[in-house]
C-alpha cells in the first residue's frame, strides 16, 4: 500500500471512528429511555434487539479500528460480518417499520414510527448513520457472499423465538404477524418466509453496494 493510499485509508478509518461513536451516543441514550419504558421486555422487540447488535458491532469496531490507526494492527477477521449483519439487521428494522408496520397502524404512522421519541433513533437515524459509515467509510471490511447468510440468520432466530413464545402464551406478538392465534396459520407461515426473505435480499444489497464503494475508492487512491 502506497503511503497517499494508507493516509486516505487511515482518513476515512477515523472518520468511520466518529460515526461509529456517534451511533455509539445515540443508542445508549435510546437504550437508558426504553429501559425505563419497558424493562426487560424491550428484548421482545426486533427494533431493540437490532439496535443492541449494532451498539456493540459499533463499540467493538471503534476499539479495534483505534487500534489499527494508532500502531497498525489489523481489524479481527470477524469483524466484517459482524459490522454486516448488524447493519443489515438495522436496515430491516427500517424498511419493516417503513413498508409494513407504518401501512398496517395506517395515516400518520410513518411520521410516527420514524420521527417521534426513541423510535426517530431506532428506526431510522442509527439505521442510516451505520449505513453511511458502512458503505463509505469502513470500506476495509468486504464481507463475503457467505455473509448475507449470517446477516439472516439473527432475524430467522428471532422470529422462531417469537412464534415459539406466541404459542405458548409467554407473549402476544409483540408485531401483528406473530400474532399466531389472531389470524389463521398460513398467514403466519407467509408472514415469517416474506421476513426471511426480505432480511436476505436486503444483505445482498447491501453487500454489492459495499463492494461497489469499496471498489470505487480502491480506484481512487
Amino acid at each position: 500500500m502506497t503511503k497517499p493510499h494508507a493516509y486516505r485509508a487511515s482518513n476515512r478509518m477515523g472518520a468511520a471512528v466518529i460515526l461509529n461513536c456517534t451511533l455509539i451516543i445515540l443508542e445508549l441514550m435510546a437504550l437508558g429511555l426504553n429501559i425505563d419504558r419497558l424493562g426487560t421486555s424491550l428484548f421482545l422487540y426486533y427494533t431493540q434487539d437490532s439496535n443492541l447488535l449494532a451498539l456493540v458491532a459499533a463499540i467493538l469496531y471503534s476499539i479495534y479500528a483505534t487500534a489499527s490507526i494508532r500502531r497498525g494492527t489489523a481489524i479481527p477477521a470477524w469483524m466484517p460480518v459482524l459490522k454486516f449483519t448488524a447493519v443489515c439487521c438495522l436496515m430491516m428494522t427500517l424498511c419493516v417499520t417503513a413498508f409494513i408496520l407504518a401501512p398496517a397502524l395506517g395515516e400518520g404512522s410513518i411520521r410516527y414510527l420514524l420521527f417521534t421519541g426513541t423510535m426517530f433513533y431506532q428506526h431510522f437515524l442509527c439505521p442510516l448513520l451505520a449505513l453511511a459509515s458502512f458503505l463509505f467509510f469502513e470500506t476495509e471490511l468486504r464481507p463475503t457472499r457467505s455473509d448475507c447468510v449470517w446477516a439472516v440468520i439473527p432475524t430467522v432466530l428471532y422470529g422462531a423465538v417469537l412464534i415459539l413464545l406466541n404459542v405458548a402464551h409467554a407473549a402476544n406478538g409483540p408485531y401483528f404477524f406473530f400474532m399466531i392465534y389472531d389470524q389463521p396459520v398460513y398467514m403466519s407461515v407467509l408472514w415469517c418466509a416474506l421476513l426471511f426473505f426480505s432480511a436476505y435480499i436486503i444483505s445482498r444489497v447491501v453487500r454489492q453496494a459495499s463492494l461497489y464503494f469499496s471498489d470505487r475508492y480502491s480506484r481512487i487512491s
